[in-house]
C-alpha cells in the first residue's frame, strides 16, 4: 500500500477507536442507571413485607368449625399482581443489565489492542490524538490549545501513525 493510503487506514482505527471509546462511556452509565432501578425495585418488593404463597386461603373465625375458602380477596389479588410485576420488571432489568455488560465486554475487548498501544504514549502526544480523533480538532486549532507549533502537531500525529502501523502490521 502507498503511505497515504496505509495513513487513511490508520486513521480511520483510531476514528472507530474513538467512537468506541465514547460508546463505551454511553454503555457504562447505562449499567449504573440499570443497576439503580435494580436496587429501587428490590426496596419496593422488600418493602412491602409480604410473603404471599399461591395458596392463600381467607379463614373464617366465627364458627364453631373452621372453614378455609378458597377465594382471595380484592386486596389479596392486588398485591399479588403488584409483586408479580416487580418481579417480572425486575427481571428484565437484570437481563438488559446482563446484555449490555456482555456487549461491554465485546468492545472492550476490540478497543483493547489500541489502549495498549496509547498507555506508551507521553501525555501531550495522547492530548493531541486525543484532540484530533476523539474531538475532530484541525491541526491548527490543536497547536493552539497546547501550545506548540502547527508543525510539530502533525509530526507528533505522523509519528503516532507510523508507530501503529508498525505495531499492528499495517503495510
Amino acid at each position: 500500500m502507498t503511505n497515504r493510503k496505509i495513513d487513511k487506514k490508520i486513521e480511520d482505527i483510531l476514528y472507530r477507536y474513538f467512537r468506541k471509546k465514547r460508546s463505551l462511556d454511553r454503555m457504562y452509565n447505562r449499567v449504573s442507571i440499570l443497576e439503580n432501578k435494580i436496587e429501587r425495585i428490590k426496596k419496593d418488593i422488600h418493602e412491602c413485607n409480604i410473603e404471599i404463597k399461591d395458596n392463600l386461603r381467607a379463614i373464617d373465625y366465627d364458627r364453631v368449625n373452621v372453614q378455609v375458602s378458597e377465594i382471595k380477596s380484592i386486596v389479596e389479588e392486588s398485591i399479588i399482581s403488584s409483586i408479580e410485576n416487580l418481579q417480572r420488571e425486575l427481571s428484565y432489568t437484570h437481563r438488559k443489565k446482563v446484555k449490555l455488560k456482555i456487549k461491554i465486554r465485546e468492545l472492550e475487548e476490540k478497543t483493547s489492542e489500541i489502549d495498549n498501544l496509547l498507555k506508551g504514549m507521553t501525555e501531550q502526544e495522547l492530548q493531541i490524538i486525543e484532540m484530533k480523533y476523539n474531538d475532530r480538532f484541525t491541526n491548527v486549532r490543536i497547536a493552539k490549545l497546547t501550545h506548540c507549533s502547527e508543525r510539530t502537531v502533525r509530526r507528533k500525529k505522523d509519528e503516532f501513525i507510523e508507530y501503529i502501523a508498525c505495531e499492528l502490521n499495517i503495510s
